[in-house]
C-alpha cells in the first residue's frame, strides 16, 4: 500500500513539475518579447531622432551619405549585449503612386514586368474597376456583378488602394502575384519597387528604380542607362563633398512611432522597418 502511494505521489510530482516547467517558459517567453519591444521602441526613437536631426542640419533629406542611413553610428548608440539591429529606409517619393495612373501607364507598367499585352490590358482594367467610384465594367474588368459571379469573397472598394497587399483581393491578380500560399512572388517585389500608394507630388528620380523610370517615364534603354549613370555620379560626387557632423541628439518623445510607420518629412515619404535578428 505504501509502495502504490508512494508511486501515485511521484507522477502526481512529476505531472507537476512539467506543467510549472511549462508555465515558467511561457511567462519567460511574454517577459522577453515585452524587453524586446521595448527595445525595439528604443530603437526606432533614435532613428526617427536621427532623420529629425539631419534634416535640421540640412534642410531636407536627400541621400543616404548625409548619414541617416546608419542611425546607431550617427548617434553613437550601441545596443545593449546580445541584440543585433538593422534599419531598412524605403523612399517613396522615388516611386510612383499606383492610384494616379491612367490605364495607359499601368499596361505599360505592367509590360515592363513581363506580361504580355492581353494580360497587362485586363489587369490594368481590373485594378481601375477597383478604384473608381462608379459600377460601370470596363471592358476587361470586373465589378461587383463580376465578383458575385465569381462567388469571391472580396468586392471592388470603389476607392484607392490602401496598400499593395490588396491585389490580391483583385480578379486575376492573386494567381499573377502570389504563390498559393498567400506569400508574394518575384513579380510582386519587382512591382513594390516601382509604384506605392502615398500620395507622391513628383518622382525623385535620385530614388527611382529602373522600372520607374522605364514603365513612368517611358524611357528607352539608353536614356535609362544615362539616367543610372547621372545619378550614381551626383551620389559620389556628394559622398565626397559630404563631412561627418557629430552633434548632440536631440530625443523626441511622442507617440506616433510605430514599428512600420510612413514617416513625412518635407515632400520625401519614407517608410522606415526595424528588424532584430
Amino acid at each position: 500500500m505504501v509502495l502504490v502511494l508512494i508511486v501515485v505521489v511521484s507522477f502526481a510530482l512529476t505531472m507537476f513539475i512539467e506543467k510549472a516547467e511549462v508555465e515558467i517558459k511561457s511567462e519567460g517567453y511574454y517577459v522577453k518579447r515585452a524587453e524586446l519591444r521595448k527595445e525595439a521602441w528604443s530603437m526606432m526613437e533614435v532613428a526617427v531622432a536621427v532623420l529629425a536631426d539631419v534634416k535640421a542640419v540640412d534642410n531636407a533629406l536627400y541621400a543616404p551619405v548625409q548619414g541617416w542611413n546608419n542611425p546607431l553610428e550617427y548617434a553613437q548608440v550601441e545596443p545593449r549585449e546580445g541584440l543585433e539591429v538593422s534599419f531598412e529606409f524605403i523612399d517613396e517619393s522615388g516611386k510612383v503612386n499606383i492610384n494616379t495612373l491612367e490605364r495607359d501607364s499601368l499596361i505599360l507598367l505592367f509590360d515592363e514586368l513581363g506580361f504580355d499585352l492581353e494580360i497587362s490590358s485586363k489587369l490594368s482594367d481590373v485594378l481601375l474597376d477597383w478604384i473608381d467610384e462608379d459600377d460601370q465594367t470596363r471592358i476587361e474588368g470586373a465589378e461587383s456583378r463580376e465578383y458575385s459571379t465569381l462567388e469571391l469573397d472580396a468586392h471592388p472598394a470603389n476607392q484607392p488602394l490602401k496598400s499593395l497587399d490588396e491585389l490580391r483581393y483583385l480578379f486575376g491578380f492573386q494567381e499573377l502575384f502570389f504563390e498559393e500560399n498567400g506569400l508574394p512572388l518575384p513579380v510582386f517585389t519587382q512591382l513594390e519597387e516601382a509604384v506605392t500608394t502615398f500620395e507622391v507630388n513628383s518622382l525623385n528620380v535620385n530614388a527611382a528604380s529602373s522600372l520607374a523610370l522605364r514603365a513612368i517615364a517611358d524611357l528607352d534603354e539608353y536614356d535609362k542607362q544615362r539616367s543610372t549613370s547621372f545619378r550614381r555620379g551626383s551620389m559620389a560626387s556628394l559622398a565626397r563633398r559630404t563631412t561627418t557632423i557629430s552633434r548632440r541628439l536631440r530625443m523626441c518623445r511622442r507617440c506616433w512611432w510605430t514599428f512600420r510607420r510612413v514617416l513625412r518629412l518635407g515632400i520625401r515619404y519614407r517608410c522606415l522597418r526595424l528588424e532584430f535578428l
